[in-house]
């Protein structure tokens, strides 16, 4: 599904789930620059570039997508920001990071397009499980941005 829809978007390079930076700051006002991040489910979203404009400079934009993850290492936007990462990577699944090498996890709708996946409990489960994996163990940040009533 995600291959197909990004392959229609390309005219559109970026889509923006939900927020962007400018809602999402006071969240990571408070943070240190310094702090790792992998941006779980990042899509053609923007926020990897705009974390890296306020001042973050180690952040991993992951994607189950190699179409999109092709797209946007091949933006200009990337280019101008080293740092600023693409790779494509199963939330369920990412033994390709270590454990504990991340500060921060910051998803942005990728909870709610498991939930509304089948086996969804199972797959948020995983990811829940690798989320927790791979951020540091005394004082990792996970964030999640929904727009579901899951939570609950």
């Amino acid at each position: 599904y995600w291959d197909e829809r990004y392959k229609k978007a390309k005219k559109n390079l970026f889509t923006e789930w939900y927020c962007g930076m400018r809602e999402l700051r006071p969240l990571f006002d408070p943070l240190p620059r310094t702090a790792s991040i992998i941006h779980i489910g990042a899509g053609n979203s923007q926020l990897g570039f705009q974390l890296y404009d306020f001042g973050f400079r180690s952040i991993i934009n992951v994607d189950i997508s190699p179409e999109v993850i092709a797209n946007m290492q091949q933006s200009k936007m990337t280019l101008s920001r080293q740092g600023c990462e693409w790779r494509v990577a199963d939330v369920t699944s990412m033994a390709e990071y270590g454990n504990g090498q991340f500060d921060i996890s910051v998803d942005k709708g990728t909870l709610d397009a498991l939930m509304c996946s089948a086996g969804s409990a199972a797959k948020v489960e995983l990811m829940f499980h690798e989320i927790s994996r791979v951020l540091k163990p005394d004082g990792g940040l996970a964030m999640f941005i929904s727009f579901g009533n899951h939570m609950k």
